[in-house]
């Protein structure tokens, strides 16, 4: 039992990265599993040894289960965490003037509504650690973008 966990929490962990995407693929490969293993099962194939197809169909089975899990479960997640979404933070009005005044290039979070200067690594926020909401200021049209995030 400790073998079957530990293949398929990092299959469910692929398939539920992937979103409604990896769901769908998930469930066709397990429904293909599934007609073949059970094609095979009863004896359309003479002298088949019907234990490996069962376990084909067993495969199917769990392939859609996975598949309905991720598909159903990640939109229960995202819902789950757009209803514990905190409020975003009001403007500071001295990130504001800082991203005005910061010569490129610099890092502004919309998420924390922080300004910081200098080039990330990590390309990470270092106080929310979002990585799609930090963005690097460059040019002068990307500034009056930040600063626009930042109000």
């Amino acid at each position: 039992m400790n073998l079957l966990s530990e293949l398929l929490a990092p299959l469910l962990d692929v398939i539920a990265r992937t979103g409604k995407t990896g769901g769908a693929i998930s469930i066709v490969l397990g429904v293909g599993c599934f007609v073949a293993g059970l094609y095979l099962t009863f004896g359309l194939i003479e002298d088949a040894i019907w234990p490996i197809m069962l376990t084909v169909s067993a495969v199917g089975v769990v392939l859609i289960a996975l598949g309905l899990s991720a598909f159903f479960g990640t939109q229960a997640r995202l819902a789950s965490i757009l209803a514990d979404a905190e409020a975003m933070p009001e403007a500071d009005p001295a990130a504001i003037e800082r991203a005005r005044e910061l010569a490129p290039p610099f890092w502004v979070c919309s998420e924390c509504r922080i300004v910081e200067p200098g080039v990330s690594i990590t390309a990470r926020c270092t106080r929310c650690a979002h990585v799609a909401n930090f963005v690097q200021v460059e040019s002068e049209a990307e500034r009056a973008t930040a600063v626009a995030c930042l109000s």
